[in-house]
């Protein structure tokens, strides 16, 4: 009787440990608009689409109609240059990340299509923290006067300072490219690009952002470049996201498959043990 109660609950311990691991809040791939409604402004695009080779994902548009001089008034603060999407996550407190294939052009990555930013970024409880990151092209920097410039690169936005940080493109292919933005559950935000750490955000961010555990919201933008002075640059311009996916629940454990080893090598030290006894 001892024994089975011992196995009972080695197996409930390994059981256990497995509920804690990762779980997918939600994963779309492109096919689906209905779970998304607007956020700051309405892009001038945003649909399903099948996009090479055969992947469903968003098209996710920006217009000149939608510009500084044509929104309405209460609207034309570059603040609604920012024109996107929005999803709700209802995952628990604790680490997550939340990640986006974006699909790279040779000319988004050689930064001659023309100007665009396209951002993903996780809000965060009541008082989130901005942890924005990017693609940005054909542009210096993410601003609504930015000068034009044959360049790419990774944004990404310091919630601790304020500030947009630029880095290399060099490890993005063109195709599909994988952007991650996660929370470690002990104080460090990490960026991504296709499994590898870019940069990380640590000391300040549960001080700046006591919320920054609870992971509610998910965004998909694009920034509307266009105003008077800019008038030389193309007004439209697309960009396509697919594999959109918020993760959370995470705990600091084994991974799941070190835990079933674990917990069925217990299991089977125990089996043993009583059949010694025998």
């Amino acid at each position: 009787m001892k024994i089975k109660s011992l196995l009972t609950a080695v197996a409930f311990v390994a059981i256990g440990l497995l509920v804690q691991s990762a779980s997918a809040d939600f994963t779309y791939d492109g096919s689906d608009t209905t779970p998304w409604s607007v956020d700051r402004y309405a892009p001038n695009l945003f649909t399903s689409v099948t996009f090479p080779p055969s992947q469903s994902a968003y098209a996710f548009g920006i217009g000149s109609t939608d510009d500084a001089v044509n929104r309405p008034a209460a609207y034309s603060a570059p603040f609604y240059n920012t024109q996107g999407v929005k999803t709700s996550v209802n995952g628990t407190t604790g680490a997550w990340s939340y990640s986006a294939d974006l699909y790279v052009t040779p000319s988004m990555l050689a930064g001659t299509y023309q100007p665009l930013s396209t951002e993903m970024w996780p809000g965060t409880g009541v008082n989130s923290g901005y942890y924005v990151m990017g693609f940005i092209s054909g542009v210096s920097a993410r601003s609504y006067g930015a000068a034009a410039v044959a360049s790419s690169q990774i944004e990404v936005f310091d919630d601790t300072t304020g500030l947009w940080s630029y880095y290399s493109t060099a490890g993005m292919v063109v195709g599909w490219n994988q952007l991650m933005v996660s929370y470690d559950g002990a104080g460090t935000v990490n960026y991504s690009v296709d499994g590898s750490i870019l940069t990380s955000q640590g000391s300040a961010i549960t001080s700046q952002d006591p919320s920054v555990a609870d992971f509610s919201t998910a965004y998909l933008e694009n920034y509307n470049f266009y105003q008077a002075g800019n008038v030389g640059w193309p007004q439209a311009y697309n960009t396509y996201w697919t594999a959109v996916t918020a993760s959370t629940g995470l705990s600091v454990v084994p991974e799941p498959t070190t835990v079933a080893v674990l917990g069925f090598g217990g299991l089977a030290s125990l089996m043993a043990a009583r059949r010694k006894r025998k």
